[in-house]
């Protein structure tokens, strides 16, 4: 029981730092975690948008007013982050993915000179339009002779991403585009390296934590030594404490680590939540047994695909995966527990509401399941 009750309360803690469920605004959302995996990028607006219940043209006004961008920051995905914090994250994270990505660029016949020559376009290009969209880039490269497929355009995008050259900005007509980020990101955060590390991993926790220094280095993939220097520095700094010494977990100094009161532990009991796919609450731990059972894990990634779908998470454990199911009268949801049993009447209501709340999040009508 004891066990029991401290992973309750360590789940509580996480959503807690999350802000699942909370309100702030769209920035403030990603001030505190940092950054959102976002390849699914009207997913991520939706994790955004359940952090801080705004709307998704409220999330988008903020990509469209320069506060937050889209780039290559991790893991060579995608991630949306504040503009401010790109240029320092580049820094620690941009040489080791381009390194790792060397390999690709050989068998994609991408060398030195055609870099330098797709950047140099590029940039001819942004100085008359000011953006681009990933068609309009294609179509630069094959009126410059460079052939584009087989991912060799796309592996250009994120080359020059990765390296700070550009990022995904402002949406128009539905497309995102690509904008210099020298241009637009607008008194970016200028951090030494130390200093860089201890924000990194004071970010990720305030965000995350409590979480240990291997969730940190599977979330960043910086090395392990650096992970560690980084949570160094910032102890040393006061930035981050040590909530559990046996377990290995850290949190942010400003976090509320206080045992939960009988009122905090009924609200987290009853908590339901709809997740997007490739959620941080799914992706931000290299340990995932806390909130979800291993022989569930194959739902969530089909066929270890990579491809994470939308959870159901009711107090703090992922039960079950929804879809989204739009019609003309309107959009709701469609749910795949894990087990029947465990969405009680009290938690199908708080599904309802939740599939409510997305619909509002997208300026549409509710239509409730079947």
């Amino acid at each position: 029981m004891a066990a029991d009750s401290q992973q309750r309360e360590l789940l509580r803690l996480r959503l807690t730092a999350h802000g699942i469920g909370g309100t702030d605004t769209p920035v403030g959302v990603l001030e505190r975690l940092l950054a959102v995996q976002a390849q699914d990028f009207a997913g991520a607006r939706w994790g955004i948008g359940i952090r801080s219940g705004a709307t998704d043209a409220a999330v988008l006004a903020a990509f469209d007013s320069g506060e937050l961008v889209r780039a290559w920051t991790m893991r060579g995905t995608l991630f949306a982050v504040p503009a401010v914090d790109l240029g320092w994250m580049l820094s620690l994270t941009g040489p080791r993915m381009l390194a790792q990505a060397a390999t690709r660029r050989v068998q994609l016949g991408i060398d030195d000179a055609m870099l330098d020559r797709v950047r140099s376009i590029s940039a001819e290009a942004l100085d008359t339009a000011d953006d681009l969209s990933r068609e309009e880039f294609m179509a630069l490269l094959v009126e410059n002779d460079i052939d584009p497929t087989g991912q060799r355009g796309y592996h250009l995008i994120a080359h020059l991403a990765q390296t700070g050259f550009w990022c995904w900005g402002p949406v128009r007509d539905g497309v995102q585009r690509l904008v210099p980020s020298e241009h637009w990101i607008r008194r970016p955060r200028s951090l030494d390296r130390e200093q860089a590390l201890a924000e990194f991993v004071t970010r990720y926790l305030r965000g995350h934590g409590p979480a240990t220094v291997r969730d940190f280095a599977g979330w960043s993939k910086l090395t392990l030594t650096d992970s560690r220097l980084a949570l160094e520095i910032a102890r040393a700094d006061g930035r981050i404490v040590q909530y559990d010494d046996d377990a290995g977990l850290w949190a942010a100094s400003d976090a509320d680590l206080s045992p939960a009161t009988d009122a905090e532990k009924r609200a987290f009991a009853a908590s339901v939540h709809l997740l997007p796919g490739f959620d941080e609450y799914y992706l931000g731990y290299t340990d995932r047994r806390a909130f979800i059972d291993p022989e569930n894990e194959d739902a969530v990634v089909p066929g270890a695909n990579g491809v994470f779908q939308p959870t159901i998470v009711a107090a703090g454990r992922v039960i079950g995966t929804w879809r989204r199911s739009a019609t003309r009268r309107g959009v709701g949801v469609e749910t795949r527990p894990f087990d029947a049993a465990s969405v009680t009447a009290r938690r199908a209501k708080a599904i309802a509401r939740g599939s409510a709340d997305y619909a509002a999040f997208l300026d549409r009508p509710h239509v409730a399941a079947q």
